[in-house]
């Protein structure tokens, strides 16, 4: 396994990659102070709604103590908009819509 840095929002985090091939991105969090830990995926599908486009998946599996505190309806409502915002300018980016 590779460890890394991902800096999307917030503070750096060191990271295990568990797996990276061409259908998925995938790492592990490390727990925060014991209690709560994330597994972060992103998978590419082919899409079924537009011929040589791609679907793209993002989540995040909370796992520990108090990993009920991450649903989208208490703490993860500002994970999931940053989720959002990341896909909207992932999108943009592929697709060249931004300038990039």
């Amino acid at each position: 396994m590779i460890s890394t840095t991902i800096d999307i929002a917030g503070p750096p985090a060191r990271v295990r990659e568990i797996k990276n091939d061409s259908s998925q991105f995938q790492w592990q969090g490390p727990p925060v102070y014991h209690v709560v830990a994330g597994l972060h995926t992103f998978e590419y599908r082919p899409s079924t709604s537009t011929p040589g486009g791609t679907t793209f998946i993002q989540k995040e599996e909370y796992s520990g103590l108090l990993a009920f505190l991450m649903s989208p309806s208490l703490a993860g409502r500002k994970i999931m908009g940053q989720f959002e915002k990341f896909n909207t300018d992932l999108k943009m980016r592929v697709e060249n819509k931004s300038g990039y």
